[in-house]
């Protein structure tokens, strides 16, 4: 089965800012560029990869050009990895919510109002793996940058320390389906 490497895109300016960040289209910091290139050198990642996804979001393609910026690479843009729609929380301040309801949500117990449902992620993202599993290669190694919505999904889905709710900037999983 395809080996798949997922990874949460660098730092922007609302991380920096502790502000909800869905659907906005930010791009990453010069720190997300620097940490980026920086995560292309590891030894999990410095390597080639048979193929390449990025969510619609600018701050995914930007976090995957700088970690290889030597290679001209064609990814494949899926909206199935694209960040949860948060709704009425979409650039708010994290703190300026009820945080009894942001636990629930990063737990996947609650939708901000006007938002977009945990199960409804968990589809898209369930869709997007089944995809891969039925259209590559079972050898296939492949790089996904996306974002932390859909990285705590994936920790619920494979029982992957699903109790820690924060998920780092660059943070990765590597699943084999």
């Amino acid at each position: 089965m395809p080996k798949i490497f997922f990874v949460r895109h660098a730092e922007t300016v609302y991380n920096i800012e502790n502000r909800f960040c869905g659907r906005t289209d930010i791009p990453i910091t010069e720190n997300g560029k620097s940490t980026a290139k920086a995560l292309g050198k590891t030894k999990v990642f410095d390597r080639e990869f048979d193929f390449y996804f990025v969510s619609p979001l600018r701050r995914t393609s930007e976090t995957l050009q700088e970690m290889y910026l030597d290679k001209e690479l064609y990814p494949i843009i899926s909206s199935d990895i694209t960040e949860i729609d948060l709704g009425s929380w979409e650039g708010t301040n994290k703190d300026s919510v009820d945080q009894e309801l942001r636990k629930e949500f990063l737990l996947g117990n609650y939708t901000p109002p006007n938002g977009e449902t945990h199960e409804d992620v968990y589809k898209r993202l369930k869709h997007f793996i089944h995809d891969i599993s039925t259209r590559y290669p079972s050898n296939s190694s492949i790089l996904v940058i996306t974002h932390s919505g859909i990285i705590r999904t994936l920790k619920r889905m494979y029982n992957l320390d699903s109790k820690k709710t924060k998920t780092d900037n660059l943070e990765y999983i590597i699943i084999d389906i």
